[in-house]
């Protein structure tokens, strides 16, 4: 059996008492909480922080508690693994609605989060502003500064390809795509389902990135790139676009998962996971189905009460949740 496929084999863990979804929560505020005071002193230093709103604690949470999973079976059974990002910011993000707090951005929520540290970090970013603040913050990563597209069909250029050429061979990767809209585009992304990958992507809603669907002739070009096909055309619901883009990922990846993580107004995004089956047990599957079920729970007055915790507004989310299971 090869090392790929035997990456998340072994007998089942001893079995414990599943976590309510309050319990899930106060974890994740504990670890907000204890990163609160690096994350301004880093802050101090790089005076760069990302905007965000305060539901972006789910799409945090989830990708910190999928580094803690991956991290210790992969480097347990496997030895070595890298952690690759397509669009990874400036490595702190300012919560806007919760008075500017100051949190960890996906980078750095990979490298805290690691039960096991990453052998490597390989981090893509177009604001040149923002990887020299990653750069302080993150001295050992790899910080490339292009359009993560841009070597595609140049040679030359320093994009996904670029990044791919730093993994050493046989190294298996974790990815975060995180981009803005629609700017990685489908052959891009194809490169990295097609490596030793485990992918977790940011699938915005299409309508609410190019407007109407009745309007999207006008950004024919844009979509079929995204898409990899020009089946766009027949959909007509976020719905449809979403579950057009799963079918295309099923062509590289055997498990593709959405988690549907909820704003405010209607508001909403999906984050995809995207990995290949293995031998043997796939108790891996079932966490992340655990993992979904806490965050596609949660939604926007939840995460408003999250973050006035963390901002120390309210009192616990036990007081806050009583009742809750």
């Amino acid at each position: 059996m090869s090392a790929r496929n035997n990456t998340r084999s072994g007998g089942k863990s001893p079995s414990r008492k599943p976590k309510t979804y309050l319990d899930w929560w106060i974890e994740r505020l504990e670890e907000l909480h204890g990163f609160e005071d690096e994350a301004k002193q880093l802050y101090g230093t790089t005076k760069q922080a990302m905007p965000a709103d305060s539901w972006a604690i789910l799409k945090l949470a989830f990708l910190g508690n999928y580094v803690d999973m991956y991290t210790s079976i992969v480097k347990s059974r496997i030895g070595r693994m890298y952690y690759l990002e397509t669009n990874a910011g400036c490595g702190l993000n300012k919560i806007e609605d919760v008075d500017n707090a100051i949190v960890f951005g996906s980078p750095m929520v990979a490298m805290k989060k690691a039960r096991k540290a990453f052998d490597g970090y390989v981090l893509v970013e177009k604001e040149k502003s923002y990887c020299e603040a990653l750069q302080k913050l993150m001295p050992s990563a790899h910080i490339i500064n292009g359009d993560v597209n841009s070597d595609i069909n140049n040679p030359g250029g320093h994009g996904l390809r670029h990044a791919l050429s730093l993994v050493p061979r046989n190294t298996p990767i974790l990815a975060f795509v995180d981009p803005y809209g629609m700017d990685v585009r489908w052959r891009t992304l194809e490169l990295l389902l097609d490596a030793w990958s485990d992918v977790i992507i940011n699938f915005q809603s299409v309508q609410r990135v190019v407007g109407s669907v009745d309007y999207n002739v006008k950004y024919a070009s844009t979509l079929t790139d995204f898409f990899g096909t020009n089946a766009w055309q027949q959909c007509r619901t976020n719905g449809e676009f979403l579950e057009l883009y799963m079918s295309q990922i099923r062509q590289h990846k055997d498990v593709v998962i959405p988690i549907k993580i909820q704003g405010r107004g209607g508001y909403y995004y999906h984050l995809i996971v995207a990995v290949k089956k293995t031998r043997g047990p796939q108790d891996w599957i079932e966490f992340i189905h655990r993992t979904k079920d806490s965050v596609e729970r949660a939604d926007a007055n939840d995460v408003e009460k999250f973050m006035n915790v963390f901002a120390k507004k309210q009192g616990t989310l036990d007081d806050l949740f009583k009742g809750s299971s």
